[in-house]
């Protein structure tokens, strides 16, 4: 740290020096030095201003994990050959930093997730009744390749089978 501020301070008086050197007039030596000050003062305002303004594109251009999560599972969710290394592509992470990431939020490891989230998707089919579809096209409809499957993992997070949902 004092490395730092002694090459700061040796920035700073290096053109005062010289300008000491060079100048025998007091008046023009005091404006010379006044302009390198400013001069200096101006930099470090340009600095700071430009490190904001990177700071705040930084997190705008960056949405927060879940939104990211959510909104990959939004657009994937009926694919049902996106599983957990397609969610961790989309994500642009490895997978265990990807697991890290969503247990620390959801609480959930990434297959888990996945599951659910189709699962709360097919709930909202059944409740909204739409197209009067049925349970094997609904099971589909969110990517799951085998309706008894579906059947008894739907059962199990939701306590009963989705021909009886509501």
């Amino acid at each position: 740290m004092a490395i730092v501020k002694r090459r700061e301070a040796e920035q700073l008086y290096n053109p005062i020096r010289k300008v000491l050197e060079e100048s025998e007039d007091p008046r023009q030596l005091q404006t010379r030095i006044q302009n390198i000050l400013d001069n200096q003062e101006r930099y470090k305002k340009s600095v700071t201003k430009s490190v904001e303004a990177d700071r705040e594109e930084v997190m705008k251009s960056t949405k927060p994990f879940m939104e990211r999560v959510m909104e990959i599972m939004e657009n994937h969710y009926m694919d049902s050959e996106f599983g957990v290394q397609e969610f961790c592509d989309a994500l642009g992470m490895s997978r265990s930093v990807a697991s890290k990431h969503l247990n620390a939020e959801a609480g959930l490891p990434v297959g888990q997730f996945i599951r659910n989230y189709r699962l709360n998707m097919a709930k909202e089919m059944l409740s909204s009744k739409s197209g009067n579809r049925n349970i094997t096209e609904i099971a589909y409809a969110v990517g799951f390749n085998d309706p008894k499957y579906f059947t008894r993992c739907f059962t199990k997070l939701f306590g009963t089978n989705p021909s009886s949902w509501s």
